[in-house]
């Protein structure tokens, strides 16, 4: 089946291809009619003052209706991933006073976005709106300030003109998906481009002070960010090296200026080292726990270039690529655009060596929306010359550069994931926003259920499951990673075979039993026969993965009855009752594993020395190879 990924996606993307040809034909006619209304404009005319502010109010009116139209689509389908509930929960324990932790009294960082969960922390401090909703209006609000600072950029880039790759930019899938996850993707993004715009001010003390900040803000954001301020401190660096006669940088001594302009964009990383030193102390290291849980040590090439080609076909990112390298290769004529150039260059290698290095991750195109705005400029470059030239090879361009708008739907949430990816703003819709938002995924439902029933009513039973950031969030209960992302000793366990970026982890039987896990989201740890007796009925909505009692304890079983009896499940005595009772035969192996059920799952934590005796006194005959004749249950 791995082998067989290019080919699917080639199939996949020629398909989709073929059913928006006409929405891609008339994204390409609009480029076309945009370089004819730039050649228009930069016509040499007596009426060059009138058209200039025709440009400015054509300007102006394409890119609020990018922006209105984008915020609109972001909107229409507004979703809250999951994992956006694991911050969530950090937060909130954070504004309680229980500290930037999961678990009460387990000091593990499993988030790796820093600022945001700070961001989001202090407005839930300040006001009364529930974490998500905030998270939801914060990602909007980075969308909209993202698109702004993406045009001042192109503006400040290429001059006056028809913001077109700020119109790609907005209306991208990728984009407006990730506008409303509640994840810091987008936040982080705005944090780049800010940075990258300060990269190109006049001024040197700002493009060493504030891009510097607004780079490391973006680290702080995503560990992995860091790249973009390495990125950022060498391209400063090329702009002060001396040049020759053909404007070339070549080996030379710095000025005092440039040294000193240098040094004030390290000190920029001080608010990062002193983030560092603070994580040594509080959690005991600088690498964040989902390192060690997604096995961040190793590499992945083979996963990281599925990620890779399908962000290449998703955005029609293969289509701006050779337009990115034509401005590369194009002279620069400006300071910031050497920049530009520069940043990119290095940014993009440096970053896309290390996402495919790691196998990118599950979500499709989280780590690569940081470098869309990248590709675009670099793209607008390679084109900044044929808007205003009168040839079909300009128009060509510009078409086959407006035509990457919005990019495919390479997977569909309907069918399920793919390639070990999966389009989580399919999964996780947000049904409704106010009074509190409300999700249908079954994850929601059986977190506010957990809560409800059993953390409100005083019902103490911690959980051990997968997907834990809406149970974990909402149930307010102990609840263990089975995937490692917050649990230390899940993460640093064995990887036994690669998959799903992030999903590799599973734990040991001894360790749950160590964490006394009382319900669990899986069925691998009972035998088959006996998983209806084992299941719960937390949200009334069957899955594929129920919920489980790991090990029935008859006073948890008790407070459930009194207390939540919205729960369903199976008392377990008369069960057990059943099988002591029964007198048919059955094969000695089944009732061996009968018998090594019950010990692990009944006598392990309850203390009933009366059935226990039953239970000894069945077995012991056959244990010693005396009993031909044997009880078995009716129980199935």
């Amino acid at each position: 089946m791995r082998t067989q990924w290019a080919g699917e996606m080639f199939v996949r993307y020629g398909e989709l291809v073929a059913q928006e040809c006409w929405y891609i034909l008339g994204a390409f006619g609009l480029g076309i009619a945009a370089w004819f209304l730039g050649s228009w404009f930069s016509a040499d005319s007596g009426a060059t003052v009138q058209r200039r502010r025709l440009l400015v109010v054509a300007r102006y009116i394409v890119l609020a209706g990018a922006l209105g139209f984008g915020v609109w689509l972001a909107i229409q389908k507004a979703s809250l991933f999951d994992d956006a509930y694991i911050s969530f929960r950090y937060v909130d324990n954070f504004i309680h006073g229980e500290g930037l932790i999961w678990n009460p009294g387990e000091r593990v960082e499993g988030y790796t976005n820093f600022l945001w969960v700070l961001i989001l922390a202090a407005a839930a401090w300040v006001s009364s709106v529930e974490i998500p909703l905030i998270a939801l209006f914060a990602c909007l609000l980075a969308y909209g300030a993202g698109v702004l600072v993406f045009a001042t950029l192109e503006r400040r880039l290429f001059g006056l003109g028809i913001p077109l790759a700020t119109v790609l930019f907005a209306l991208q899938n990728t984009t407006t998906d990730y506008a409303t996850s509640g994840l810091e993707t987008g936040f982080a993004t705005f944090c780049m481009m800010m940075g990258l715009r300060s990269l190109i001010a006049e001024s040197q003390q700002i493009r060493a002070s504030m891009g510097g900040m607004w780079l490391i803000a973006a680290a702080l954001c995503r560990p992995d960010h860091g790249i973009f301020w390495i990125a950022g401190g060498l391209a400063l660096l090329v702009e002060m090296l001396p040049r020759s006669a053909s404007g070339w940088p070549k080996p030379g001594h710095l000025s005092k200026e440039s040294w000193r302009t240098l040094a004030i964009y390290a000190a920029t990383f001080l608010p990062y080292a002193t983030y560092l030193l603070w994580k040594l102390s509080f959690y005991g290291s600088i690498l964040p726990n989902t390192y060690y849980a997604k096995s961040a040590n190793l590499t992945y090439f083979s996963q990281g270039a599925i990620y890779a080609l399908s962000f290449l076909f998703g955005a029609h990112l293969w289509v701006l690529i050779p337009l990115a390298i034509l401005g590369l290769l194009y002279p620069a004529p400006s300071r910031a655009q050497r920049t530009l150039k520069v940043f990119s260059l290095v940014a993009l290698l440096l970053y896309n060596f290390y996402v495919m290095k790691v196998g990118g991750d599950f979500m499709y195109g989280r780590f690569y929306l940081v470098t869309l705005p990248l590709w675009l400029l670099l793209a607008r470059l390679g084109i900044s010359r044929s808007l205003a030239v009168k040839s079909w090879k300009g128009a060509l361009a510009v078409g086959l550069f407006m035509a990457t708008l919005g990019g495919v739907k390479m997977l569909d949430a309907t069918r399920g994931d793919a390639w070990y990816l999966g389009d989580e703003s399919g999964y996780y819709r947000v049904q409704e926003w106010s009074p509190r938002v409300i999700l249908g995924h079954h994850n929601w439902k059986g977190g506010t259920h957990f809560g409800e029933y059993l953390q409100q009513r005083g019902i103490d039973a911690n959980l051990a499951t997968t997907g834990i950031g809406m149970i974990g969030y909402y149930s307010r209960l102990e609840v263990i990673d089975m995937r490692g992302l917050t649990d230390r000793k899940v993460a640093r366990t064995h990887l036994r075979r690669r998959g799903k970026p992030g999903h590799e982890k599973f734990p040991r039987q001894t360790y749950l039993d160590k964490r006394d896990i009382k319900f669990a989201r899986t069925s691998q740890y009972h035998p088959k026969r006996w998983l209806k007796t084992t299941e719960i009925d937390i949200d009334a909505h069957k899955t594929k993965r129920q919920w489980h009692f790991y090990r029935y304890d008859v006073h948890l079983a008790d407070q459930l009855e009194e207390l939540a009896p919205e729960v369903g499940f199976t008392r377990f005595e008369p069960v057990l009752d059943a099988w002591l009772q029964g007198r048919r035969s059955r094969a000695a192996e089944v009732l061996e594993e009968d018998a090594a059920f019950f010990e692990q799952y009944y006598f392990c934590c309850n203390d009933d020395p009366a059935r226990g005796e039953q239970l000894e006194a069945i077995m012991a005959p056959l244990r010693k190879g005396s009993s031909s004749e044997t009880p078995s249950s009716d129980v199935p």
